[in-house]
Order: structure tokens, then sequence, then C-alpha cells
């Protein structure tokens, strides 16, 4: 008699070794693992050395990071790896730019995903910073911009994407 044995279960996520993972924290939800880094005054090199451990082939996918004030000057790169991601929170961070394919998603049939980028000092948003892959159907995409220094409207250059796209602008 054979078996197949799926890569993870609910209860069997793995998250990276606690030492590779501090200050922030791993927690698992039910369909993948939370990256828990808010308000630990973190800058771009450590976040980025916390991210890079999340990278391991026998790291279970990551579906929500969170990373609330701390001292962020860019968009980490690592977050277009986690393909899962349903949920990223970067506001009151430094960041001052969104530059192209910063958030480059394949999103799943009836996921939607939402991207808090408020109270940061972005200014500029270049063609193709948000890049989408998803069904139409069943998903949508919620990006908060409040409070930052944009002067104009994001650039329809600025998304690709084919899902309904839910965007919350600062007044201008």
């Amino acid at each position: 008699m054979m078996f197949a044995v799926m890569p993870f279960s609910y209860g069997q996520l793995v998250c990276p070794p606690a030492g590779q993972v501090s200050p922030c924290t791993c927690t698992k939800n039910y369909n993948g693992l939370g990256i828990f880094c808010d308000s630990l005054n973190m800058n771009d090199l450590q976040m980025s050395n916390v991210l890079n451990s999340f990278l391991s082939p026998d790291v279970s996918p990551v579906v929500s990071f969170s990373a609330y004030n701390n001292l962020l000057t860019k968009i980490p790169t690592q977050i277009s790896s986690f393909t899962q991601l349903n949920q990223v929170q970067l506001s009151g961070n430094q960041i001052t730019s969104i530059p192209t394919g910063a958030f480059n998603f394949v999103q799943s049939t009836s996921s939607n995903f939402y991207l808090y980028l408020f109270q940061n000092k972005i200014s500029t948003v270049q063609t193709g910073a948000f890049i989408f892959t998803s069904s139409p159907y069943n998903s949508s995409i919620s990006i908060n911009l409040n409070n930052n220094q944009l002067t104009a409207m994001l650039p329809k250059s600025a998304i690709v994407s084919q899902s309904s796209i839910f965007c919350i602008f600062p007044s201008l």
C-alpha cells in the first residue's frame, strides 16, 4: 500500500530557527507562516537578514509579513520571493520609492491581497511596481498609500493585474 505525502499541512508548518528570525517572530497559520517584525527599529540590513532565513526550501510558505513602524528605507527584495503572500504591512517606515517589480505575485483564485504602505515617505512609484498574476474572479488587491509624499495619482503603468484593484491614495 502506498501513501502520498503532502509537503505540509496545518500543524506541520516549519519556521526557521528562532535565532535566525529574532528579534522578529514566526507564527503558524492554517495556510502558511506569518512574519511579525513590528516596532523593532530594524533597518534594511537587519530586515534582509531575517527575511533570508525564510527563503530556505525547508521553511513553509509565508502568507503574511508585517514590519510596521521600523526604520526601513526601501522595500525588502525578498518579498517577491514569498509567492503565497496575501498581506504585507510596511506602514510607518521611511520608504521613499517603490521600484519596478517590488511586488510581483501570483495569487490563488480565491485569495485577496492587502498591501499597507501608509505613513512612509513614498514620492515615486515606478512602472511595473505592482505585478499581480491571478484569476480575475474572486480576488482583489487593496493598496493603501495614504500619508505619503505622492503628488500625483498612481500611473496605470505602475500596476499590472487582472484582478479588481482598490487603491487608497492621499488627497491630492
